[in-house]
């Protein structure tokens, strides 16, 4: 009995593992996914009016991507921990 339950620990401190590994993946994505948005943005106010609402767009979008990946991230750490 002792056995069976050392091993269902075990089992779910990998899974608890995994779930952190892929959250911080998701966030590191993100961010990186986010980041180029915002560049894309900045980029894009240097070309005048329409720019700058691109750039005010492209901001947003990343800041939604962000926040996105951040919710899953947490919700993956929920379920798996």
């Amino acid at each position: 009995m002792a056995r069976a339950e050392a091993q269902k620990v075990a089992n779910e401190r990998a899974r608890c593992a995994e779930a952190i590994r892929k959250a911080g993946t998701a966030r590191t994505n993100a961010a990186l996914v986010g980041g180029a948005l915002a560049m894309v943005g900045g980029l894009g106010g240097y070309a005048g009016e329409g720019g700058m609402v691109a750039a005010h767009a492209a901001n947003i979008g990343s800041s939604a991507v962000q926040a996105h990946a951040q919710a899953e991230a947490d919700a993956s750490m929920a379920e798996g921990c």
